[in-house]
């Protein structure tokens, strides 16, 4: 009986730690790497244009595994305060299998809250698994009244985690 106990202890502890590792990824996280960044650029008739660059790297969101339903990570910046770009990573399952979008959206309005949409780019990765990498430049321009713009470089890595 004294070596069945520790025997058994052990015996379970193992399958634990077995069972454990062996599960399915919880999350998705999307990391913007290094180089990451938004540019806009705000046309102004009168006075001067207005352009502004942020850094997106180090950036970092989670899309949870479980979930059957389109999940979409937001990324909005605005300059001038009036030309706001909005960069959507939409993921979602397809047969049972994970597929990444990503869309860039130019509003221009009184504010940086307009609705007013006046371009956009999307780009269909197909389906994907982590651990993934890529690197896309997105340049959306202003379809209805010209001058604005914004460039997106995003350096993506997708990793795993529980």
């Amino acid at each position: 009986m004294k070596k069945i106990l520790p025997t058994l202890i052990a015996t379970t502890a193992v399958l634990l730690a077995g069972s454990a590792s062996a599960q399915a990824a919880s999350f998705t996280e999307v990391h913007f790497e290094p180089g990451s960044t938004i540019k806009i650029h705000d046309d102004e008739t009168f006075g001067s244009d207005v352009e502004k660059t942020w850094d997106l790297s180090g950036s970092v969101g989670k899309f949870k595994n479980s979930v059957t339903t389109p999940q979409t990570l937001l990324v909005s910046r605005c300059a001038g305060d009036e030309v706001r770009v909005e960069i959507r990573i939409t993921r979602q399952l397809i047969n049972g299998v994970p597929a990444l979008r990503t869309r860039a959206d130019l509003y221009e309005g009184d504010s940086c809250s307009t609705p007013d949409l006046d371009g956009s780019v999307v780009f269909d990765f197909g389906t994907i698994h982590a651990p993934f990498k890529f690197t896309k430049q997105y340049h959306v321009t202003n379809a209805q009244e010209g001058g604005d713009w914004a460039v997106a470089n995003l350096n993506y890595s997708l990793k795993t985690g529980f």
